[in-house]
């Protein structure tokens, strides 16, 4: 902290100090003279109150007893106030007596001293801001206040009750006299404080100079025994960081070393596991192929089988010969389809024809298989826009959906939507059929079932998508897929 900045600081205290001292003592004062020129206000006003009293009585029993037919008692009694009060100076510069009565919603002043000429001064509304204490003692209270008087000057007065007249008399004197003289104490405490701050600040000043001179000059040795410390500590901290440098490589390099061994173990059980997933994917990946392919064509073999059985029991040979000839082409289907197997389970058409015709075709072939099935196809893509490797998984995501209305739905009304928006691709098979109940069957299929709704399933998230299926006793399933394009 500067020079300047300690000695403004020490001049703010003992100002703040001082003027707290002088203040509270000024107040002090103020309310002990306050209290003191209140209770001598009311022992005037009341010795004053009694006095009058006392003149009115041995008036009234004077005029009695000598003079039953002359005058008003009261008008007797005032005339000698008075002439008593023409001698009466009043107490201080602004200290008189005044008194008064109350004729209508007027105050009339019958005594006036120093300010009034002894005279009397003009009526004054009842009801105006002047007079408080005349008011008050008009209105038989007795006691003190702080108010205007007629002149509309804040005064002390005490106010007293004439009851036996109807008068009220108020002794009063300015708050301005009550006040100036702790005013000027103030003023002469004030420039007293001044002289004392100023001498006490020179005097700090001169006194503690020459020790913060000292103390500075201590401080600046000190500090150059800081900084040589502080050098050699970081001499000594710079070569131990070049040790542990060296130390925490060592380290590192051993850990690299260790970790690198375990890693190499880790690798080849990583690669042993992973050949062993892969066999076992590869193995689960053509069964699910040939239950989605050749199971669904055996299937309907079978039906058309059992359809020609059915017309034979009826001696129809005629159907049962059509049902027997629409078995050949499924039977070279199934040929087919076994090649296809063969070729890693990939339908022809769609590399030969692309997805869109694939999905036409295998819905004819549906119309074909299933007439009393009526289809509604709603496709909104380009060909260009649906992903090779999404080709496969939404042809088998339909083919299993559609294998499944006919073997379990009971539907006659089947709609297929495949939409582009935006980013996203969205395949949606709804049916009017009989539905099922999801809890049971996602618990309770049987493993040669289970293939199906599981088959869609991971064949969707698998590739990227999401996958739902809604269903519920008499309302129909609607199967969803999606996929969002990267």
């Amino acid at each position: 902290m500067s020079e300047r900045k300690r000695l403004f600081l020490l001049i703010s205290i003992m100002t703040a100090a001082s003027l707290i001292v002088a203040g509270v003592t000024i107040v002090m004062l103020y309310r002990a003279a306050f209290s003191e020129e209140r209770a001598r206000l009311v022992e005037s006003a009341q010795s004053q109150a009694r006095l009058i009293e006392a003149i009115a009585r041995f008036a009234e029993i004077h005029q009695k007893k000598w003079h039953p037919h002359v005058g008003v008692p009261s008008e007797a009694t005032l005339s000698q106030v008075i002439e008593a009060h023409k001698h009466y100076l009043g107490f201080g510069k602004t200290g008189e007596f005044t008194l008064a009565r109350r004729e209508g919603d007027n105050i009339i002043f019958l005594l006036q001293h120093r300010h009034g000429d002894l005279g009397q001064s003009k009526p004054i509304s009842f009801d105006s801001h002047l007079a408080d204490p005349m008011r008050a003692a008009l209105q038989g209270k007795s006691g003190t206040l702080i108010g205007h008087d007629y002149r509309g000057e804040p005064v002390l007065a005490a106010h007293e009750p004439l009851k036996d007249l109807n008068y009220g008399i108020v002794a009063k004197i300015d708050l301005a006299e009550v006040r100036a003289p702790f005013v000027r104490a103030g003023a002469i405490a004030l420039g007293f404080m001044v002289l004392v701050v100023l001498a006490g600040a020179i005097s700090f000043v001169r006194i503690t100079k020459p020790v913060i001179k000292r103390l500075e000059n201590y401080a600046d040795e000190l500090q150059k025994a800081h900084d040589k410390l502080e050098e050699r500590v970081e001499k000594r901290t710079e070569e131990l960081s070049r040790a542990n440098t060296l130390l925490t490589q060592e380290i590192t390099e051993r850990k690299k070393t260790g970790e690198a061994l375990k890693q190499s173990e880790n690798e080849l059980r990583r690669l042993s596991t992973k050949l062993l997933t892969a066999h076992a994917e590869e193995s689960k990946r053509i069964g699910q192929e040939l239950h989605d392919g050749l199971a669904q064509t055996l299937s309907a073999v079978k039906i058309w089988v059992e359809n020609a059985i059915i017309e034979l029991g009826h001696k129809n040979s005629v159907e049962a010969a059509k049902s027997l000839e629409s078995v050949v082409p499924l039977t070279r289907g199934a040929v087919e389809e076994v090649r296809r197997i063969s070729r890693n389970l990939r339908p022809s058409s769609l590399d030969d024809l692309g997805l869109l015709a694939t999905i036409s075709w295998s819905c004819r072939e549906f119309r074909t298989l299933y007439p009393k099935i009526e289809m509604e196809e709603q496709i909104e893509i380009e060909e260009d826009h649906v992903p090779d490797s999404l080709k496969i998984v939404i042809y088998r995501v339909l083919q299993e959906a559609l294998n499944n209305i006919a073997k379990h739905s009971r539907a006659n009304i089947v709609h297929i939507s495949l939409k582009g928006i935006g980013s996203m691709i969205e395949m949606i098979i709804d049916d009017n059929g009989e539905g099922f109940e999801m809890g049971y069957i996602l618990s309770h299929q049987r493993v040669d079932r289970g293939l199906g709704i599981t088959g869609m399933k991971e064949r969707t998230e698998l590739s990227g998508g999401s996958f739902l299926i809604e269903s519920s006793k008499g309302v129909g399933t609607t199967v969803r897929a999606s996929w969002t394009l990267t």
